[in-house]
Order: C-alpha cells, then sequence, then structure tokens
C-alpha cells in the first residue's frame, strides 16, 4: 500500500517537470525567434562628414549589429543622403539638423518615400560667429547692420575687396550666399572643405586674435572653448524661406531622425530601435570633443560610451 500510495507523487513530478522544460523550451524558441532579423539584408546608415554624425551612426550601427542586423555605415554628403533615402538606398539617418536642411527633409517627407523618427533628442542652431576681441574693433556688434560698416576688417586675400563670411562644406548645403546678398552686406562666402578644415581656421584666429567671421552651431564645443557672440540677424519667417530670400536667421530646430519609407515593414524592430535612440545632450558633447579636442578616434569613443551607459542603450535593443 505504501508502494501504490508513493507511485502517483512520483509520476506526476515526472510529468510536471516534463512540461516544465518543454515550456520552457518553447519559450525560448519563441524569444530566439522574436530577436531574428526579420531580413538579412543589409540595412544602411548614413555617416555625414560632421564629427558628431561619425559617432550617432556609428553607435545606431553597432546597435543594430548587437540585435543581429547586418547593419553597416555608409559614408555621404549631407545633401546626397536625402534622394539616396527616397530610393531606398540609405535605410536611415540618425542626425539631420533641421536647421541647415528644413527644406530637404520637408520635401523628402512630403514625397512619402521617407519618414520622420522624431528627434535625436535636442534642438540645433546655426549662427554666423564672431571672437569677443573683434567686437571693439566693429562698433555696433551684434546687430548684423554692423558688419558692413567693418568690411575692411574681415577681407581676406582670397575675398578681396570684400568681407570673407566662413561656412561649412558646400556639400552640406547652403543658402548663406542669397542670405548675405539680401541682407545687402559686400561678403563673399567661402566654404570650408570640412568641418574640421572649419574648426581649423577659427583656431587659428583666434589664438592669433585675428578678426574672422564664421558659421559655427549648437550643440557643439567651440563656442563654448572660443568666446565670441553670434551675429544678430532678422527673426526667422517661414516666408523668409519660402521666398528664396533667405535674409533671416536660420530656424532653431530639432536634430531629427528619419527613415526610408520601406524600412518599417521590412525591419520593424530596427525601425523601433531607431525611434527610440536619443541622446543625453551632455554625452553628445563629451563625445565631439573627445574626437575633436583630444583627438580620439571617433568608434572608439562610441565603444568606450557603450561600455559604461548600457543602463541608456539596452532598452532601445530589447
Amino acid at each position: 500500500m505504501k508502494h501504490s500510495s508513493f507511485e502517483p507523487n512520483w509520476l506526476r513530478r515526472i510529468f510536471t517537470g516534463f512540461f516544465a522544460i518543454a515550456a520552457f523550451a518553447s519559450l525560448s524558441a519563441t524569444a530566439a525567434n522574436a530577436a531574428e532579423p526579420e531580413s538579412t539584408d543589409p540595412i544602411t546608415i548614413s555617416q555625414s562628414p560632421w564629427t558628431g554624425n561619425l559617432i550617432t551612426s556609428d553607435l545606431a550601427a553597432k546597435l543594430l549589429l548587437k540585435m543581429g542586423y547586418n547593419a553597416k555605415v555608409v559614408p555621404i554628403d549631407g545633401v546626397a543622403v536625402f534622394p539616396a533615402m527616397d530610393a531606398g538606398d540609405i535605410s536611415f539617418d540618425v542626425e539631420i539638423w533641421e536647421s541647415t536642411s528644413l527644406q530637404l527633409v520637408e520635401a523628402s517627407e512630403k514625397s512619402g518615400k521617407s519618414v520622420k523618427l522624431g528627434s535625436l533628442g535636442f534642438e540645433g542652431e546655426d549662427h554666423w560667429w564672431y571672437p569677443e576681441y573683434v567686437k571693439e574693433k566693429c562698433p555696433g556688434l551684434p546687430d548684423y547692420k554692423a558688419l558692413q560698416k567693418c568690411v575692411d576688417l574681415f577681407k581676406t586675400p582670397e575675398t578681396g575687396d570684400k568681407g570673407q563670411l566662413l561656412v561649412y562644406p558646400v556639400d552640406w548645403g547652403t543658402n548663406d550666399e542669397p542670405r548675405v546678398k539680401t541682407l545687402g552686406l559686400d561678403y563673399q562666402v567661402v566654404h570650408a572643405g570640412s568641418e574640421a578644415a572649419l574648426l581649423a581656421q577659427v583656431k587659428a584666429a583666434y589664438q592669433r586674435k585675428q578678426p574672422i567671421l564664421a558659421w559655427l552651431y549648437l550643440p557643439h564645443w567651440a563656442p563654448a572653448v572660443y568666446k565670441g557672440e553670434f551675429v544678430k540677424l532678422p527673426p526667422y519667417t517661414p516666408e523668409c524661406y519660402s521666398s528664396g530670400t533667405y535674409g533671416c536667421e536660420k530656424p532653431k530646430a530639432a536634430i531629427t531622425k528619419m527613415a526610408w519609407s520601406g524600412a518599417k515593414a521590412k525591419w520593424p524592430r530596427a525601425y523601433k530601435m531607431i525611434e527610440a535612440f536619443q541622446l543625453p545632450l551632455a554625452d553628445y558633447q563629451a563625445m565631439e570633443r573627445d574626437v575633436d579636442v583630444d583627438g580620439k578616434d571617433p568608434s572608439a569613443v562610441v565603444d568606450a560610451w557603450m561600455a559604461t551607459h548600457e543602463a541608456i542603450w539596452k532598452p532601445w535593443i530589447e
């Protein structure tokens, strides 16, 4: 009797254990299948040639690789990214400065071939900048009208009898030529060959206390390191841009993320990750400075950030 009363308990334990193992195996298989990429086709992340985007694009690609995707960065000019994304050749762009590219963003989104995925986490601003020591030599600054009285101060051998306005590379897109003309300023717009070249010229002029009028932007470390002020232009209005005159400030606008319109259906988990992808402003600026000021490799800077900030990025990929 003792044996027969024990047997059902023994059998019950066997069956309970079996079903527990089977249930665990089923859940594990489901989780594994959920983590598998929906497509093995490559996900392309655009990488435009400025430090911030070298960092953010590399970070996005590395997170997608952790999720099992076939992801890679594709170096591309800031303007060329829009037709490439519309054609599906670029899957995602994680750092588009609407302050510079507002009209390109609007046209791409209006075409239905791309979609905005929210902000990177902060806004961008673009301004004309001068060092603080210039103000003594050009009374009336920061009002832009003072620049016309100080043309001689900003002349260079390259610009002859006109003042020089040093701005970003031409392949980032530009509207400073019509802006200068509309504002009635005898200045020639000179495009630096790269972001690094622009910052090098600002640094050299600042160290020698030479006059310079240059385009700088926020968020960025340079306006904090090189003490100066932004020129005050007429305030931005939509009509200022739609008219093509551009005689106003550039808009303060989101630094946004965009995707090819087919990305959500093809890689829904990747799409969701890019939507969640947002960097703390202080971290973004610190990584920029690590690269530009301390000379560190962008990829190594990203790796170091990932190693110490798992609490931020891990929820994005889960």
